[in-house]
């Protein structure tokens, strides 16, 4: 029975949180157990946050200031870190937009005016934009997984770096980026610290309200949609019957071909 101790070991660590799954046999299942008494103690589980090492330290706010357009990646990691504070006050007092994994959704509210919504895949207009011109990725806490580069295919910039903030060493050392070993709060905390007094600010200026607008004009044409049977035209026109498929679908569901996937945001 040490093994479900041990679960919750693993969903307090780091780098190494996730499901846990307890597999027991149906006959055990069925069977009464004396427990000990030590199973049912009270354990403190710990979040132990790893500090940056300063050679790493040193090497990250060089790229950062190196860089013209950086761009954040929050990943699921700013989340559990509980760092959405410590990456919001960064980002605001450089200038620097961020962007969103699906698990780092919801760390800072969607209405933050650095917020860029999702990116990759299955981004939005805004961050996707943004990442198109990035000289430099800082993912913070993301994996940077197929969705998220978009099969590495979203950061176009001809000389784009990645800096990656993780606790996990197999994600820090991905798409050949500097390395950042560090808890996500740690990191951003430190980082702030190394630029408060260079003067560095991003780049990008107007440009981040230029294509948070231009998303806003495309939502709320999306929004206002409406599916009329004769002259409905789908957003991807490609090689299915208009005349049949789309009517089939909404007599089978009683719903529209429209998004029914509205665009959503947190607050």
């Amino acid at each position: 029975m040490s093994a479900c101790i041990n679960a919750m070991r693993v969903l307090t660590d780091p780098a190494e949180t996730g499901a846990v799954t307890l597999c027991l046999p149906q006959d055990v299942q069925g069977e009464a157990w004396d427990y000990p008494e030590s199973f049912f103690a009270r354990r403190v589980h710990r979040l132990d946050r790893r500090p940056a090492s300063a050679a790493q330290l040193a090497d990250a706010v060089a790229a950062i200031k190196a860089s013209r357009k950086p761009l954040i990646v929050c990943g699921g990691g700013v989340k559990y870190s509980g760092a959405g504070e410590a990456l919001s006050r960064f980002a605001e007092r450089y200038g620097v937009p961020f962007a969103e994994t699906q698990a780092g959704k919801g760390t800072v509210v969607s209405s933050h005016p650095l917020n860029v919504g999702g990116v990759g895949e299955t981004g939005c207009l805004a961050a996707n934009l943004l990442a198109k011109e990035a000289d430099l990725v800082i993912g913070v806490g993301t994996r940077f997984s197929d969705f998220t580069t978009a099969s590495k295919w979203i950061f176009q910039h001809p000389e784009v770096r990645f800096l990656n903030i993780n606790v996990s060493n197999f994600d820090a050392w991905k798409l050949d980026g500097i390395a950042m070993l560090a808890d996500a709060r740690e990191a951003m905390t430190a980082l702030d610290a190394a630029l408060a007094d260079s003067g560095w600010q991003a780049g990008w200026g107007a440009q981040i309200e230029s294509v948070q607008s231009r998303q806003l004009k495309e939502t709320q044409r999306v929004y206002q949609a409406v599916w009329q049977e004769k002259s409905f035209v789908p957003e991807i026109d490609d090689h299915l019957d208009r005349e049949s498929v789309y009517r089939e679908f909404r007599q089978i569901t009683g719903l529209h071909p429209d998004p029914e996937q509205r665009p959503w945001g947190t607050e």
